[in-house]
């Protein structure tokens, strides 16, 4: 088996790490050719694939197998599934003493994965196609100013009624403590008011924490990480909505 290490990296110099990650590319823009074209295609998927190899380096998966695994995993639960509040038991799976071997614990969890997507998704992810659909009718400008308890619990009833199977199975506590985390981290990204905080919340919910910078969303990661000289804050929040939908209506084209 070849493991790879960041000091082996370094030895070996970068066309063999270089040769790696395009050979991952290929893999993944052949079994997702939506999501990689949603992500904008071949440069942006190997940005992605360069920072999932390096996060799965950093958590102690060296195998190009071990790191395919947590690509597939990155693209299934987001970017930051391993630290993703929404997800304790992607940690519960990763830090498990009962299966010493890396390789076995990340196998664990794909499986579990796997009933997780059956259970939330559907068969044929008919369970999320219905959700999308519901996206569209959202109406972010006419959401109540709210404080912040009655903010957080009209956010987690929208998100049920939105997708009630991902809500069911997170469960009304966990999605309450996730929301008021993400509001805040919308703020700070400067998505003030509650239509952009809970559009912040809503595409965390549905593509996972972390995703304003993960490289399959770059069009998020452009509005709420501009580049020096085009921060327009004052309609960043109606600029993200337009991208949000333009993706949703990709999504739903390609369902």
């Amino acid at each position: 088996m070849w493991v790879i290490r960041e000091a082996q990296m370094k030895v070996l110099g970068n066309n063999v790490q270089e040769r790696f990650e395009a050979e991952l590319c290929d893999v993944f823009m052949r079994a997702y050719p939506r999501e990689c074209r949603q992500a904008g295609g071949g440069a942006a998927m190997l940005r992605w694939v360069n920072s999932g190899a390096r996060a799965a380096l950093a958590n102690g998966f060296t195998s190009r197998r071990e790191i395919a695994v947590w690509l597939s995993l990155a693209m299934i639960l987001g970017v930051d599934f391993a630290i993703d509040p929404q997800l304790p038991w992607v940690r519960e799976f990763l830090n498990s003493v009962a299966e010493s071997e890396p390789g076995d614990r990340l196998d664990s969890l794909f499986a579990y994965t796997l009933e997780y997507l059956g259970k939330t998704a559907g068969e044929n992810a008919e369970l999320v196609v219905r959700a999308l659909l519901r996206m569209r009718a959202v109406d972010f400008t006419s959401l109540p100013a709210l404080e912040d308890e009655a903010a957080v619990d009209d956010a987690c009833q929208r998100l049920r009624a939105l997708y009630p199977q991902k809500f069911a199975f997170q469960g009304y506590a966990l999605t309450a403590l996730n929301v008021a985390r993400q509001r805040l981290r919308a703020r700070d990204l400067g998505l003030w008011g509650p239509g952009g905080e809970f559009l912040f919340v809503l595409l965390s919910f549905m593509l996972g924490s972390g995703f304003e910078h993960d490289p399959l969303h770059g069009w998020a990661g452009a509005i709420l990480h501009p580049a020096p000289g085009d921060d327009r804050d004052g309609d960043r929040a109606a600029r993200l909505e337009g991208a949000a939908r333009e993706h949703l209506e990709m999504s739903l084209t390609s369902a």
